[in-house]
């Protein structure tokens, strides 16, 4: 075993335990968990393992600001960290590694088992906004962790795009809504027409289940507008759908 291999099955793990489990080929017994939330400026997308008292974890954030389309904050952008866990309290007042522009990642050693919060704030120019991750675990150690996490779930046939990609200048999702498609007329649930993507002469759309995994979803369509068109099947109200930038990921 390199000390590489070694240094990347550490994180979130203790160095025995880890060790052992990638002798047996498994860096990480521990599986990705992931939270997104969305304000009007800002998509926070978190990705974590489950913590264990006394190992290191760590809680990346994914910062992605809102305009016309995504882009990633900057690496000098202020961002804090405060875990709150069985009464014990981790701040931290910067990220410990910030490998480039939207990658912002926290390290901490948890010393209370049990559920809690974490709370990420950035703070612009424009102001503060705090994202919180409710139900966050630190279990009291490895064995208990993997017990807790129970089986892999089975594959769910989502096509994965990294966030990095979604960073590329030309990309963006956003909830279905109810659009009036011409002046006058009753608002219906519709998409913009950027969303649509022909297959085989069949309209899809690509759902998101998070900022790195979507669904290629088939829809109907009906009266189309302007700038969108009416879908009768397929996706509903509240649905966040790729609408920039379809045209970039992979149809399976």
């Amino acid at each position: 075993m390199t000390l590489r291999r070694t240094s990347i099955a550490l994180i979130g793990c203790g160095l025995v335990a880890t060790v052992a489990f990638a002798q047996r080929g498994n860096p990480n017994p521990l599986r990705m968990l992931t939270k997104t939330i969305y304000t009007p400026k800002t998509e926070f997308f978190a990705v974590y393992r489950p913590y264990v008292v006394g190992q290191e974890g760590r809680l990346t954030a994914h910062m992605s600001r809102i305009t016309d389309r995504y882009e990633a904050y900057p690496e000098s952008s202020e961002l804090t960290l405060t875990l709150t866990v069985g009464g014990a309290t981790i701040q931290k007042s910067k990220p410990d590694e910030v490998e480039r522009s939207g990658h912002f990642a926290f390290a901490f050693t948890p010393t209370v088992a049990g559920s809690g919060t974490a709370t990420v704030v950035l703070t612009t120019s424009e102001g503060t906004e705090r994202f919180v991750i409710d139900n966050v675990v630190v279990e009291s150690d490895l064995q208990t962790a993997i017990a807790h996490q129970g089986a892999a779930p089975p594959p769910d046939g989502s096509i994965r795009y990294s966030k990095e990609n979604a960073w590329d200048g030309r990309f963006l999702t956003a909830p279905v809504t109810k659009v009036a498609l011409a002046p006058g007329k009753p608002a219906m649930l519709a998409v913009p027409k950027t969303a649509v993507v022909q297959i085989e002469g069949q309209p899809h759309v690509y759902v998101q289940r998070d900022p790195e995994a979507y669904y290629l979803r088939p829809v109907k369509t009906g009266e189309s507008g302007v700038a969108h068109v009416a879908v009768t099947d397929g996706v509903r109200e509240g649905d966040r759908i790729v609408t920039l930038g379809v045209e970039k990921i992979p149809r399976r």
